[in-house]
């Protein structure tokens, strides 16, 4: 029987490939609506994946980042944008599949942002802004490649769930909580407020002109 000190960085690790999995099809999909060949879905989708965790770990010093140095990474990716290029129904390539996808990426990434903004000894704002940029990194690029205004400056509820999910992370580890299952909390907090958000509408206020 397997004990915690092997299940819970599994858990970790599985979390981490979910991820991949969800923003690579968010990706590939904004590519098919785009019209993209499969190189340019394929690059789309691995840069939603990836991107965020790039950025987080440039800023946090880890040099180089960790995707450059576990290549399985980018390999789960370009399967898994292979596959949902070619094997994907269309009508799964709709707005709404998009944007579920999006929702779990961004509550996966954010959560394990936040673990690893922890494990590099950033205090609660610290590691806020560790899960925000994991969460949200890959999603802006893909937005500016796609020629789109990315979702993180919109008015709906995004990036104050991944800030807030970093907040409640921190707050577990004070809790002496394991830190794989506060990402797998975080990840269930923030994607069920994520689709909550989208279904009914949920917005943070701008103002009119």
């Amino acid at each position: 029987m397997l004990g915690p000190a092997v299940v819970l960085p599994l858990l970790l690790e599985i979390l981490n490939d979910l991820g991949i999995a969800a923003f690579t099809v968010s990706g590939v999909v904004k590519g098919i609506q785009k019209r993209f060949d499969i190189l340019g879905c394929l690059l789309l989708g691995a840069v939603t994946a990836l991107g965020g965790g790039v950025i987080r770990d440039m800023i946090a010093g880890i040099v180089p980042p960790t995707v450059f140095r576990i290549e399985l990474y980018a390999d789960i990716s370009l399967l898994i944008g292979a596959v949902a290029f070619v094997a994907m129904p269309i009508s799964l390539t709709s707005r709404r599949s998009f944007l579920y996808a999006d929702a779990l990426g961004l509550a996966v990434f954010s959560a394990l942002g936040a673990d690893v903004g922890l494990s590099r000894g950033l205090g609660p704002v610290g590691t806020a802004f560790a899960a925000m940029i994991t969460g949200t990194g890959g999603g802006m690029v893909r937005d500016v490649l796609a020629g789109d205004v990315p979702i993180v400056l919109h008015k709906e509820v995004y990036a104050t769930l991944a800030l807030t999910g970093g907040f409640l992370f921190y707050a577990l580890m004070l809790l002496d909580v394991p830190r794989p299952l506060s990402a797998l909390a975080i990840t269930i907090i923030i994607f069920a407020l994520r689709i909550v958000a989208l279904e009914r509408g949920w917005a943070l206020p701008r103002r009119n002109v």
